[in-house]
């Protein structure tokens, strides 16, 4: 039996519902979504926004500096992983520019 509500995997391995913080990209948290918080979540898609935290690796990623800039999220495009029901798909709107990024609207695949 599925779980009444979809999850994520917030950090690439563990399932969580309505997860307040996301590492993006690179276990180091290199880029990464903080202090989300969900409007809706249903089990087809998941709306909220959070702060978007983003190191630009200048002139490397240990020295370089973090930017940060607040964000519309969407959870979607839910699917059975491992007995449990996920969205495998993140959409972050960035409500502006968030350097070095050259978009404002990405979409992430977690799993």
């Amino acid at each position: 039996m599925l779980p009444a509500e979809p999850g994520c995997l917030s950090d690439g391995s563990q399932r969580s519902v309505r997860p307040t913080s996301f590492l993006l990209a690179c276990a180091d948290g290199n880029y990464a979504v903080d202090r989300a918080q969900w409007r809706s979540w249903v089990s087809n898609e998941a709306i909220g926004s959070g702060a978007v935290r983003l190191n630009d690796c200048v002139p490397s990623c240990a020295a370089g500096h973090f930017h940060t800039q607040t964000a519309d999220l969407a959870l979607y495009a839910p699917r059975i992983w491992h007995g449990h029901l996920v969205f495998t798909r993140l959409r972050v709107h960035l409500h502006g520019p968030l350097p070095p990024l050259n978009v404002t609207t990405s979409v992430l695949t977690l799993i």
